[in-house]
C-alpha cells in the first residue's frame, strides 16, 4: 500500500464528503479511491469513514485522525515547495468567500492589484450571505462579519472592528424629524435587513429597542438605497454607509447611544497551515483596508 496516497484519498473523501468528488479532485477512479481508503482502514484496523448509499461521514476515530493527516500532508507539500524554491512565492488556487455586499464593496476593488502582484495565484471568489461549509466548498479563507464565531473548530483571525450607524436621509428628517431617544424609533419608519439579528429590534447603548416599519429587504445594498431615497431610518454597517455619511447624503442619529459593534474575521478550515499564499492575501488585504478602515475615510 502507498500510505501517502491512501492518506490523500482519505483526506479528500472526508473533506468533500464524497468518493466521487474525491476521485474527480485527485484524478483517479472511484474504485481506486475506495480501494485506497479500505487499505488504510485495514492497515490501521479501524473504521475511518461511515458509508451509506447517500452519505459518507467520519467515524469518531476518523474525526480524530483527519487533522493529523491534514497536518502531515500539508507539511509534505510545504517541504516540496521549499525544495522547488516556491516557499516565498505565492502560487496555486485560492478560494475566497465573503458576504455579498462586503465582497462587492471591499474585496473586488482589492483583487486587481493583488492579482497583478501575484500572477501565479489563481483566485476563486464567491460572494454570498449564507454561511457555507468551508471544507465541503473547498474554501481557503472566508471573511465573516459577526459578534463572535460560534464554531470553535474553525481557525480564525480578527481583522477589523465593524461599526454600525443608525442613519436617515436629510429629506426624511425634514419630513419626519429625528428620533430624540431610541424609544422614539417605534414611531418612525425603520427599514430593516431581514438576514441580520436586528430585524425586530436594535441594540443601542446596550439596550434593545423595538422598531417599526413597512419595508424590509434581504439585500443591504437595497436597504442603503431605500434609506438614501428618504423612505425611512436604517441601521447599517459603516462599511456600507460610510461614504454617504461623509458626503452628507445620510445623517448619523442617536450617536449618544452606540450600536453594538461587529468584527470582521478571516476564517480558515480546521487544520489549515499558514501557507505563503494565505499569508500574502491576509497581509495585503489588511494593508488595503487601512487603519482606520477605508470606509471611515472621507475620501
Amino acid at each position: 500500500m502507498n500510505k501517502l496516497r491512501a492518506m490523500s484519498a482519505f483526506r479528500r473523501v472526508a473533506e468533500l464528503g464524497s468518493f466521487t468528488g474525491a476521485a474527480q479532485d485527485l484524478g483517479l477512479s472511484n474504485a481506486a479511491v475506495s480501494n485506497y481508503v479500505s487499505q488504510l482502514e485495514a492497515d490501521l484496523g479501524v473504521t475511518l469513514l461511515l458509508r451509506s448509499t447517500r452519505h459518507v461521514g467520519l467515524s469518531e476515530i476518523g474525526k480524530a485522525y483527519l487533522p493529523k493527516v491534514q497536518a502531515i500532508l500539508d507539511a509534505i507539500e510545504e517541504a516540496e515547495d521549499t525544495a522547488r524554491g516556491l516557499q516565498t512565492t505565492p502560487h496555486g488556487r485560492l478560494h475566497v468567500n465573503a458576504p455579498a455586499t462586503f465582497g462587492l464593496l471591499h474585496v473586488s476593488p482589492f483583487v486587481p492589484d493583488f492579482a497583478r502582484r501575484y500572477p501565479a495565484v489563481t483566485l476563486d471568489l464567491s460572494f454570498n450571505d449564507r454561511i457555507i461549509d468551508l471544507i465541503e466548498d473547498r474554501v481557503d479563507i472566508a471573511l465573516r462579519i459577526s459578534r463572535g464565531l460560534p464554531d470553535s473548530t474553525l481557525v480564525a483571525r480578527v481583522l477589523k472592528p465593524i461599526r454600525r450607524a443608525v442613519c436617515a436621509s436629510p429629506d426624511y428628517l425634514a419630513r419626519r424629524g429625528a428620533p430624540e431617544t431610541p424609544a422614539n424609533l417605534a414611531q418612525h419608519d425603520c427599514i430593516t435587513y431581514t438576514l441580520s439579528d436586528s430585524a425586530q429590534d436594535w441594540s443601542l447603548g446596550g439596550v434593545r429597542y423595538p422598531i417599526a416599519g413597512k419595508v424590509r429587504a434581504d439585500s443591504s445594498i437595497a436597504v442603503r438605497d431605500l434609506t438614501l431615497a428618504g423612505l425611512g431610518i436604517s441601521m447599517m454597517p459603516r462599511f456600507i454607509a460610510g461614504p454617504d455619511l461623509h458626503a452628507g447624503r445620510l445623517v448619523s442619529l442617536l450617536d449618544d447611544h452606540p450600536t453594538e459593534d461587529l468584527t470582521l474575521h478571516a476564517v480558515f478550515p480546521p487544520g489549515t497551515r499558514p501557507s505563503v499564499k494565505l499569508r500574502a492575501f491576509v497581509g495585503e488585504f489588511l494593508s488595503f483596508l487601512g487603519d482606520p478602515p477605508r470606509w471611515e475615510n472621507a475620501a
